[in-house]
């Protein structure tokens, strides 16, 4: 049980760490993570939802109920979704069949049953890549 209170710790450690500036400073954080800022309502929402997660995993290790604690990391385990976005212009030694990311997601998937891993296809292969390029550059040039 001390162990699992430990990992609950570490979780709300975590979610109190990127809900505190989503809440607080959505405008300082959002550029970090690799978004744009916004003053729309969403991004404090999503602090909003971090903070209370974080409080209510604060106090699930606090009182230390193992079988809460267990379930509640089983379910987070066992329903892992990540959502892979390729940035590589073309397959190589990296992206693609056989590539370095495809056998660090295989291997992380055969290590973690209830992990998936949803990759996008490669950015180069989006029929509006060159479009959106030649747009930047001249915007570039232009000022």
């Amino acid at each position: 049980a001390p162990q699992a209170a430990r990992w609950q710790l570490y979780v709300a450690a975590y979610t109190l760490f990127f809900g505190l500036p989503l809440f607080f400073t959505p405008s300082w954080i959002l550029p970090i993570l690799g978004f744009t800022p916004t003053g729309e309502p969403w991004a404090r929402f999503v602090g909003m939802f971090l903070l209370g997660f974080s409080y209510l995993s604060w106090v699930i290790a606090g009182l230390q109920v193992a079988p809460l604690i267990r379930a509640s990391i089983a379910i987070r385990f066992g329903f892992a979704v990540v959502i892979l976005a390729m940035m590589f212009i073309s397959p190589g030694r990296h992206a693609g069949p056989g590539g370095d990311v495809e056998t660090i997601c295989r291997d992380a998937m055969a290590r973690n049953p209830g992990l998936r891993v949803k990759a996008s296809p490669l950015i180069g292969e989006h029929p509006l890549l060159i479009e959106i390029l030649n747009a930047r550059l001249r915007a570039a040039l232009q000022g």
